[in-house]
């Protein structure tokens, strides 16, 4: 599903990147001031773009291929360096004795691999020796928790390598650190930063704004994904009728007749599922070639697809449509981000008669959301079965809290966990011991000390109730 065109490309530079400078008060003849602007904003907008339409797990290749791209146009770049950090150890064997010994602390593979880089790379020449004479030392900092840190002491000469340089060294000695060498890459570089190691969470609106009225709105899917409760919503916001056809057996002549009478009236269609209806794609890849002659440039009517990845779906279609995925966000952070994102300023101040206690729970519940989600990266250690949660158990929690604080004097804490825990999430726990977990692990965040000033939810200070505020101090909270 990750096809692009040139002409997509050019899109982003001319309609967004170029709007945005000439909107910036630079004047005419700082042309260098210019340039530099135009460069940075069209990077920016290329992240955005392309990140809004990749999975989580392939964002942070993106911003490394984007570093790496600008540090060979500096040519500040070494491919072999490059191979080295992504391909990793091709020598497995070597003659000179291991010098933590039989089953110590080195194993035969990352000893072949320290003699590989010593051999093969100037920059480490004498490293095979250094750890020999060393070992104490390579031992400590084997043994750091933030081995990738310029301050983790590494022995001389070895002290001086560059970012990349000690990335390499950590391919070997500990590959669990070389994700965060590549975000400190990425962080250091003087045209990119911390933004392009956050990727924006997705935003409906956002991508209706990017899109023109001739090109579709393609919403791939991962499993548990569901958009339409939000499509709803953002159609009910911008005042559109929205018309839904899920494709499958027979359900093509229906699709063609609701995009003419979209075009028609001016409307919004949906085409759910579209990889369960291979014989129609080339069908409508042929319909969405005529959107855009007799329609007025003004035209409300947006074509909008779901599928899960498909190597059926229309190579044109992809490469000249918006593209969005849609699945859980990574991390805490992101994860939260994603729920406070999604809601609206307005409701949020005025849905329940109870805002303090509402604003506190409701922080205490996307929490718990954002931590049983993370939880399945720990496999086994997470959950005994991996469960697919979805937004709706977040969306149908929510609403039982309005209700349950509205309609009862005082807060029912026994009714809301047994919705939660037993109900909506817990609806999809199957093993005994899982239910136990998802159960004690909502008591920290649905218990009279969420109403508490400050409250503590962990032993670390970072994760307390932020003080009631709006909307937009939640976010801020979280972005913190």
């Amino acid at each position: 599903m990750y096809q692009y065109s040139l002409t997509y490309f050019k899109n982003i530079f001319e309609k967004k990147s170029l709007d945005e400078a000439n909107r910036q008060d630079i004047p005419l003849g700082k042309k260098k001031e210019r340039v530099a602007f135009f460069r940075d904003e069209f990077t920016r907008q290329l992240y955005s773009n392309i990140c809004r339409s990749l999975f989580e797990a392939h964002k942070l290749l993106f911003s490394f291929l984007i570093c790496l791209k600008i540090k060979e146009e500096i040519g500040n770049l070494d491919q072999r360096e490059v191979r080295f950090l992504l391909v990793g150890i091709t020598q497995v064997e070597t003659e000179k004795p291991n010098p933590s010994g039989d089953g110590g602390w080195l194993t035969e593979k990352t000893w072949a691999g320290l003699n590989q880089l010593d051999a093969e790379f100037e920059c480490f020449k004498g490293l095979a020796e250094n750890f020999e004479k060393n070992i104490d030392e390579w031992f400590r900092v084997y043994n750091l928790a933030k081995p990738q840190s310029k301050k983790a002491g590494y022995p001389a000469p070895f002290d001086q390598l560059t970012l990349m340089q000690r990335g390499m060294l950590l391919r070997v000695l500990r590959p669990d650190k070389v994700i965060p060498i590549i975000q400190k890459l990425i962080k250091q570089e003087k045209e990119l930063g911390k933004g392009f190691i956050t990727p924006p969470t997705f935003d409906m609106k956002k991508t209706l704004d990017d899109c023109d009225y001739d090109q579709p709105i393609i919403i791939v899917l991962s499993p548990g994904a569901d958009p339409m409760a939000e499509l709803l919503k953002l159609a009910a916001v911008e005042g559109q009728k929205i018309t839904q056809v899920s494709l499958g057996q027979g359900q093509a002549e229906v699709a063609k007749a609701k995009i003419a009478e979209g075009q028609e009236q001016q409307q919004w269609v949906v085409l759910q599922n579209c990889h369960l209806s291979p014989s129609f794609m080339p069908i409508l890849d042929g319909i969405i070639e005529q959107l855009g002659p007799g329609q007025e440039r003004n035209t409300k009517f947006r074509l909008w697809l779901t599928s899960m990845p498909s190597n059926k779906f229309p190579v044109t279609i992809l490469q000249n449509g918006v593209k969005a995925t849609i699945e859980p966000p990574r991390g805490l952070r992101n994860n939260l981000l994603r729920s406070y994102t999604q809601m609206d300023k307005n409701e949020f101040e005025t849905i329940c008669e109870k805002p303090s206690a509402y604003k506190s729970l409701m922080w205490g519940l996307c929490f718990f959301n954002a931590l049983i989600l993370e939880r399945r990266k720990y496999g086994p250690l997470g959950w005994n079965i991996p469960y697919e949660f979805s937004s709706s158990d977040l969306d149908i929690s929510q609403a039982q809290l309005v209700m349950f604080l509205n309609f009862f004097e005082k807060i029912p804490w026994d009714a809301l966990k047994y919705m939660v825990a037993e109900a909506n999430y817990g609806g999809r726990v199957t093993d005994g011991n899982d239910r136990v977990c998802i159960s004690t692990l909502l008591d920290d965040f649905y218990c009279p000390g969420m109403l508490k000033k400050n409250h503590r939810m962990t032993e670390s200070e970072k994760y307390i109730v932020p003080t009631e505020g709006d909307l937009q101090s939640y976010i801020t909270f979280i972005q913190e």
